[in-house]
């Protein structure tokens, strides 16, 4: 079962979810409270804005998958820091239970390194981040994970109302 495919930028937005929300109750003003799904929404903005105006940032995400196999249920660990320098500098990190990976991009070349397999793939790259994500979605249909917060627009979060917003521990 291939579980690298899972979207790990769960992990990262409720670990920024917990970060934020202090920050978030201390605004002045509304009298009214402010519903769940509207709180999540807003801060999940502010840390977009935030990573969007940044020229660089780093960030680690820790994520921990529950599988049920045979009846036995499973706990696998990974986690994946990404350092941005806009436009044009990127360099990634994946490691754990079931991933070990590295990558780069330099402006010219995209490297990405599999530990696991002791492989390395160096291609040319387009000039920016934004367009170097884009040509990854598209030729080789997948997402980066975790990259969408160095892109230059919105970092285009999107609420999901089918499930209730549940704390589960802090970090």
């Amino acid at each position: 079962m291939n579980l690298s495919r899972k979207k790990p930028l769960l992990s990262f937005v409720f670990v920024i979810l917990l970060v934020l929300a202090p920050m978030a109750s201390a605004q002045e003003g509304n009298d009214q409270p402010e519903s769940e799904w509207a709180r999540i929404d807003r801060i999940l903005r502010q840390m977009s804005d935030f990573l969007t105006s940044a020229q660089s940032f780093g960030f680690t995400a820790h994520e921990l998958i529950d599988e049920v196999e045979e009846g036995q249920r499973i706990q696998y660990s990974n986690s994946r820091s990404i350092v941005v320098r806009r436009p044009n500098r990127l360099v990634g990190e994946a490691y754990g239970d079931l991933v070990n990976r590295s990558f780069w991009y330099d402006s010219r070349n995209f490297t990405l390194l599999d530990r696991e397999f002791n492989t390395f793939l160096q291609v040319p790259a387009p000039d920016t981040i934004d367009a170097l994500l884009d040509e990854i979605e598209e030729r080789l249909n997948m997402v980066v994970p975790c990259t969408s917060s160095a892109r230059m627009g919105h970092c285009g979060f999107q609420v999901k109302r089918q499930l209730e917003p549940v704390l589960i521990g802090l970090v």
